[in-house]
């Protein structure tokens, strides 16, 4: 039987429907409630009859609207190809774009092979069509824009070369060879093509590109907005551009002679023009001299900046002898001047006419005074020599020069004396009163003396064997930084050593192989330059040897560079020392002053000037780096291997903050207001962390891999377990599988380990400012911030990290600072460092470190903190020129006092203040630190230090 629903839906089927049946005429005065039931099954077939049709009328409709749209689409498709219009509305292009692109992603499902292989077919495709039906289709067009301009360039310029090819007929001669080769004949369109000017840029765009380093740091980004859209924004890796645009001009021009001539100015051939500084990468920056600012760092980077002017002259030199291929390893000969090639210059001659004149120049003279003569060693740059000739031969060269100083040398002395006669007197007897000049005597003998040992070589002989040291000094002038220059200076460890690895003997200069001065003063020089009396100056001078065909007046030309000096400042003695009278000694004076003032000063001189310098400097610098790389490496390991239970407290005095206004009256220009800034960061490892064997561990997660078990011992505090010598650090790469983990050491080798192994390495990190307006850095200032820093850090661990510190006070302490005598360095801050000991029961039960870092490099990462703070108390004075509201946090509202900036530092790095800070700064920035201390010792309120 049909429901109530259906009934009330076939009365109203029935009704609608009565003007089309005799029967149902018959019902218009019937009620449809009185109906039996046999005719609501009439009325019920004929429902559904009717609703029947209605169905296949609604469905018939579908069928055609759904063959109408096929219909249009088929049209769509079948049509034949022509250029068209664009989208009418952005929201048609962009409806359009995203359902190809959506359709994209389902058929490759995000594979960009997959992606690269439907999108080639289809351009293809394209192409194909719609040059059948008249209207080729460019696949570039399909690029973006910056693509499209670099493609069309190359299909212009590949045009180009086409027609030249195509206009050579028959045979192929020397000169149509030659511009094959020629790529600013042959490849680049004309010059006043429009393509000309990009192809232009592109090349100096990829010029500029290898001839600078961009930034390894992978935060190290640049931004740049789009012009009209804002809130576009392209980001890459900064490239930092360390050379002037005038040496990367002339590096341009040795490698683009021919594009150089085109761009370049003819009236001003050394400036770049401004297409060549226009075409750089948008995200090239200058960059700056990395250095710690030591003198030592600074005063090399300063020497190296003449490197290019002296490579430039020496260019020069190398063009004139071709280097013959290196010998087979069976050949165990001697370099031979047949391997070397010298061609004819026609200023070879002239120069050797003018090398009567000094090499010196207005520069300082050269520092070749040397007991021994060393002609060193290629370093794989030429063929070397047999080691047991080589100490045959240097054998004989310290005995000549011994024999010599005994008086054996009969001829070096006649010479000496014939030399000095034509003055009227002998240098060596001149010894007595002018020291100095018989120690320029000695140097001279002591070169004459190896010049002895090689008279039995011919001149072709000696030049070979001083090409391989001008190789050497090439590649050690085009080094691209301090720490490969030095590494150049030392073959013994070898390709790719590290400076940290070479010996000490190698550092000091005392290996026969190690040092700039066996490549040059002891090597080369030698060969380039001769010492001969000056019997017009009374003195010796150095000039080009005449028998050398590599001493050319290149050797003359001037080079500038840069230097540290120290001058002393205007004394009493200065002033007095004017109206003084001729009898009056006035280098002594008790009132005189010894303080001296560090001018950076520019020289100038000949390239053997700049090479003498740049030796010395070097030399020195190769120790300097040897112990701070050492350091870092140490640092590095210290870090790698400590333990818990153990406190790592950096310090160190920052420099002195300033409070002032910035609306200043005239007066308190003169007047000062400065606080103290004593910084230490402490660390340890959690020992929780580290004692865990279950749990997962993150990628890039510090561990150490079967490493000691760190549990308190109730019976004994201070109970320590061995250390695992077996254990070794390791970074986690991934998780492999349940709970195994794939591990990477310090030598780049993957483990797989279980987790169980594995020690997590997680620090917990104090940074402690103390703040003060005692003015004075000493041993007593830092004695005192120190026993109140431990105490309040011992108190911090007990109260939230006690199984870190099990017997209640920090049993092993590892303290780390610079060189500073005068706080640091010394007997009394050593006595200080010795009570901290006592106070916690002696050398038995603590074991308490203090290590010092190399001279000049004792920055860290507790200086930088002290620089953040600094930073934030000026700019809250600042912001006070401008805010009416004050300064919170402090009582005054403004910051006029060392207890102001005490207030302002607590209230800023606590609390609310302190965690809207972090997460302000986001998970990209890494905040080392995880509990701020702020310690304030005013002398109004705790007294003034304790001095004798």
């Amino acid at each position: 039987m049909p429901s109530e629903r259906m009934r009330s839906l076939a009365i109203k089927a029935l009704e609608r429907a009565k003007d089309r049946a005799d029967r149902q005429s018959r019902l218009h005065d019937v009620d449809a409630e009185l109906l039996p039931e046999f005719m609501w099954d009439f009325f019920w077939d004929s429902a559904v009859h009717i609703i029947g049709d209605k169905l296949r009328e609604i469905s018939e409709k579908s069928e055609q609207k759904k063959k109408g749209h096929k219909t249009r689409r088929e049209g769509k498709v079948d049509q034949k190809w022509h250029d068209g219009e664009p989208f009418a509305t952005k929201g048609t292009r962009y409806g359009a774009r995203k359902k190809v692109y959506n359709e994209l992603l389902v058929q490759c499902e995000k594979s960009t092979v997959r992606a690269v292989e439907i999108l080639t077919h289809v351009l293809s495709k394209i192409r194909i069509e719609a040059g059948k039906d008249g209207h080729p289709f460019d696949e570039s067009a399909a690029l973006p824009r910056s693509k499209r301009k670099e493609v069309t360039a190359m299909s212009r310029m590949m045009s180009r070369a086409s027609s030249c090819v195509a206009g050579m007929k028959g045979r192929i001669s020397k000169d149509k060879m030659g511009q094959l080769t020629c790529l600013g004949a042959i490849l680049l369109p004309e010059k006043n093509d429009p393509s000309f000017r990009l192809c232009c840029k592109l090349l100096i765009h990829d010029f500029l590109v290898a001839h600078n380093h961009e930034s390894p740091n992978a935060e190290d980004t640049i931004k740049e907005e789009h012009p009209q859209f804002p809130s576009c924004k392209r980001v890459a890796q900064r490239i930092y551009r360390y050379e002037t645009w005038e040496q990367l001009w002339a590096e341009f021009k040795k490698t683009n002679k021919g594009i150089a001539d085109l761009i370049g100015n003819p009236n001003y051939p050394d400036e770049p023009p401004t297409l060549f500084r226009s075409s750089a990468p948008w995200n090239m920056v200058k960059g700056r001299d990395s250095s710690c600012l030591c003198t030592n760092c600074e005063t090399t980077n300063c020497a190296l900046r003449g490197k290019k002017q002296a490579l430039g002259a020496m260019e020069l030199l190398l063009e004139t002898c071709v280097v013959a291929p290196p010998a087979d390893d069976d050949d165990d000969s001697e370099t031979s001047a047949s391997e070397f090639e010298f061609s004819d210059v026609g200023d070879n001659e002239t120069s050797a006419s003018e090398s009567e004149s000094s090499v010196d120049g207005d520069s300082k003279t050269s520092a070749s005074e040397s007991e021994s003569s060393d002609d060193g060693d290629s370093d794989g740059m030429a063929v070397e020599a047999d080691e047991e000739e080589a100490d045959d031969e240097l054998t004989g060269m310290l005995g000549s020069v011994t024999d010599w100083l005994q008086g054996g040398d009969d001829e070096m002395k006649s010479r000496h004396d014939s030399s000095s006669s034509d003055d009227g007197e002998n240098p060596a007897e001149t010894s007595d009163s002018n020291s100095t000049e018989g120690d320029e005597m000695k140097s001279s003998d002591d070169d004459s003396a190896d010049d002895n040992n090689t008279n039995s070589k011919s001149n072709e002989e000696l030049d070979a064997e001083a090409v391989p040291k001008l190789l050497r000094v090439r590649d050690l002038l085009e080094t691209t930084n301090k720490y490969d220059t030095c590494v150049a200076c030392l073959p013994c460890i070898g390709k790719g050593g590290k400076l940290e690895d070479a010996k000490m003997s190698c550092v000091n200069g005392e290996c026969p192989k190690c040092g700039m001065d066996k490549i040059w003063s002891k090597g080369l020089r030698r060969r380039l330059v001769k010492r001969e009396w000056d019997a017009g100056k009374k003195e010796w001078v150095d000039k080009l040897n005449k028998d050398s065909k590599l001493a050319t007046d290149v050797w003359a030309k001037k080079v500038q560079w840069r230097d540290y000096v120290t001058k002393a400042r205007p004394t009493k003695v200065d002033k007095s020392s004017r109206k003084s009278s001729a009898d009056k000694d006035s280098e002594y004076d008790p009132n005189a002053k010894a303080a001296r003032n560090i001018v950076l000063q520019t020289f100038e001189g000949t390239v053997i000037d700049f090479l003498d310098h740049i030796e010395k400097q070097i030399t020195s610098h190769i120790a300097h780096r040897n112990l701070v790389c050492t350091e870092h490496r140490s640092k590095k390991d210290y870090d790698h291997n400590s333990r818990p239970w153990t406190v790592h407290r950096d310090q160190d005095f920052a420099e002195n903050g300033s409070i002032e206004n910035f609306d200043k009256l005239q007066s308190e220009h003169w007047q000062k207001s400065q606080y103290t800034l004593f910084m230490a960061i402490n660390s340890f490892l959690l020992v929780d962390e580290w004692n865990k064997t279950e749990g997962s561990l993150d990628e890039g997660n510090e561990v150490t891999v079967d490493g000691e078990l760190y549990i308190k011992d109730p019976g004994d505090v201070h109970y320590r377990p061995e250390v695992n010598l077996n254990s070794f650090w390791a970074c986690v790469k991934s998780h492999v599988r349940d709970d195994i983990y794939c591990v990477v050491d310090e030598e780049g080798i993957e483990h797989e380990v279980e987790r169980r192994r594995l020690r997590l390495r997680k620090r917990h990190t104090i940074c402690v400012a103390h703040v003060s307006d005692d003015m004075k850095h000493d041993r007593f200032a830092m004695k005192t911030f120190s026993i109140k820093e431990l105490e309040d850090v011992e108190s911090y661990m007990r109260e939230n990290f006690p199984n870190d510190i099990p017997a209640g006070n920090i049993t092993h302490l590892h303290l780390h600072s610079d060189n500073a005598a005068t706080h640091f360095k010394s007997t009394g801050a050593m006595e200080s460092f010795t009570s901290f000991t006592t106070s916690r029961g002696g050398t038995l039960k603590c074991k308490y470190i203090w290590s010092f870092g190399a001279p000049g490099h004792g920055k860290g990462f507790f200086d930088g903190m002290g620089g953040v703070f600094k930073n934030m108390i000026h700019g809250l004075i600042k912001k006070t020129k401008t805010s009416t509201g004050g300064i919170e946090g402090t009582a005054s509202g403004y910051i006029e006092s060392p207890q102001d900036v005490f207030d302002a530092l607590e209230y800023r790095f606590s609390g609310e203040q302190l965690e809207a800070r972090r997460k302000k700064g986001g998970k990209g920035k890494k905040n080392q630190v995880d509990k701020y201390m702020f310690l304030q010792h005013i002398i109004e309120a705790d007294g003034e230090i304790r001095r004798p």
